[in-house]
């Protein structure tokens, strides 16, 4: 990830970032990387 710019930039872009991640934390040692991409295309598809 590049840095930011401004403090501004960083305020706009990391609260999006945070609320995203919750959405793919679904544990990296009970799902396999091919069932994670699957999940987050589905995700995404909307």
């Amino acid at each position: 990830m590049t840095r930011f710019t401004s403090p501004r930039q960083a305020q706009c872009f990391l609260p999006t970032r945070d609320q995203s991640d919750h959405l793919f934390q679904l544990g990296s040692n009970h799902v396999t990387a091919i069932q994670h991409r699957a999940t987050r295309k589905r995700a995404f598809a909307l």
